[in-house]
């Protein structure tokens, strides 16, 4: 099965319809996600790449109609997201693309203002998933460091 055609529309530009930058790059992770659960889904394609410049159309791409990066764009590459969480042990799943293989990362924690390693360098799987149990509550700032390609995900705040 192919997902086609997925998408949230952001805001700006859609006013009254659309999600924030932040809250679309959530969504793209938890899609990521999703789809990784799911043995019968092969693909998971996001509608658009670049909004449609006519506001009101679509505003669902990882760039603006006037070619600025959205933070989904990051999240496609290196989705996050929160599996589970019982009191302060919180699971979390991640992807680092584009390439396959193994694939080397660092999970980071927001404290104090600065971005923390949490642990050493983790390696994904053959397929380029992990999955990490943190000590964290809600309101913990957690990102990816793809070392590769030296690109971080979007925060992930836990719930």
């Amino acid at each position: 099965m192919w997902l086609t055609e997925y998408a949230y529309k952001t805001n700006p530009p859609d006013r009254y319809r659309g999600v924030p930058f932040a809250l679309q790059a959530r969504f793209v992770g938890e899609a990521a996600r999703r789809v990784y659960q799911a043995p019968r889904v092969d693909v998971l394609i996001n509608f658009l790449l670049r909004d449609e410049p006519v506001i009101g159309r679509w505003s669902s791409g990882f760039f603006t109609a006037g070619e600025v990066v959205k933070p989904s764009f990051f999240a496609f590459m290196l989705p996050l997201a929160e599996i589970s969480r019982r009191g302060g042990r919180t699971m979390l799943w991640g992807q680092v693309r584009p390439r396959s293989g193994p694939q080397p990362y660092l999970l980071q924690r927001r404290r104090r203002g600065r971005w923390v390693p949490i642990g050493s360098v983790g390696v994904t799987g053959r397929e380029g998933f992990f999955a990490r149990e943190v000590f964290a509550g809600p309101g913990s700032k957690f990102r990816i460091w793809s070392l590769l390609d030296d690109t971080f995900s979007p925060p992930l705040t836990i719930t």
